[in-house]
């Protein structure tokens, strides 16, 4: 586990409340809700368990074609019949626990914390899974932002750019049929480029404004 010095907590206390005011920068393109209109009380409920079930019928459908197919050929086994029993259980208790969760519930997102010394230029890869606290249907596409630096120097010094766009590719779901989770991968020599200090980027569902990001990606660069 990281361990943080004082000053580096007060610091990282200080910098994050500049998240805030970065997220309206964030996303292009139509909102699918806005704070400044009303929506039917429940959709937020309804569209994440109308998500969990769309995953589920996917995974179903996608799960009996290749048994089919292996029954066709003569290879159905014991070992087909558990992984089919096994996306039985793990799509139907998605959706029971999407609903069990009740209207209540706010979905918020997930914090990814990703640590690199420059001096050792470890570790070699600087990846991670950020698994998030619901599904989301199939138009859901994550896009990154550029990464921005926190603390009172960024705003001397750093702005935007491309030495700031520190995703390596564009995040990608682990599983495209269930949603949950998601894999951010970083450019280990664009960040062994940077100053020491902490950086911020956000993945978030492409083309919609209103809503939170997916993940909060915290990058601390030391040397």
């Amino acid at each position: 586990m990281n361990k943080f010095s004082t000053s580096e907590v007060s610091e990282l206390s200080k910098a994050l409340r500049t998240v805030a005011d970065l997220l309206p920068k964030l996303g292009t393109g139509d909102n699918v809700s806005s704070p400044t209109k009303e929506n039917p009380p429940g959709l937020s409920y309804a569209q994440r368990v109308a998500a969990a079930w769309g995953s589920a019928a996917l995974a179903m459908t996608e799960t009996y074609n290749r048994s089919w197919n292996e029954v066709r050929a003569g290879t159905y086994d014991l070992g087909s019949l558990m992984r089919t029993w096994a996306t039985v259980y793990e799509t139907y208790s998605d959706v029971a626990v999407e609903a069990l969760k009740g209207p209540s519930f706010r979905s918020g997102p997930e914090w990814l914390h990703i640590q690199y010394d420059k001096k050792t230029r470890t570790p070699d890869s600087l990846s991670g899974i950020a698994t998030l606290d619901r599904k989301y249907g199939q138009d859901a596409v994550p896009q990154k932002t550029p990464f921005e630096r926190l603390g009172s120097i960024a705003a001397k010094s750093v702005s935007p750019g491309p030495d700031l766009e520190l995703f390596k590719n564009t995040p990608f779901w682990t599983d495209s049929l269930r949603r949950d989770a998601i894999r951010v991968l970083l450019d280990k020599d664009k960040v062994q480029n940077l100053d020491a200090g902490h950086y911020v980027g956000f993945v978030l569902v492409q083309g919609v404004t209103a809503a939170p990001p997916l993940v909060i990606v915290l990058l601390r660069v030391t040397d």
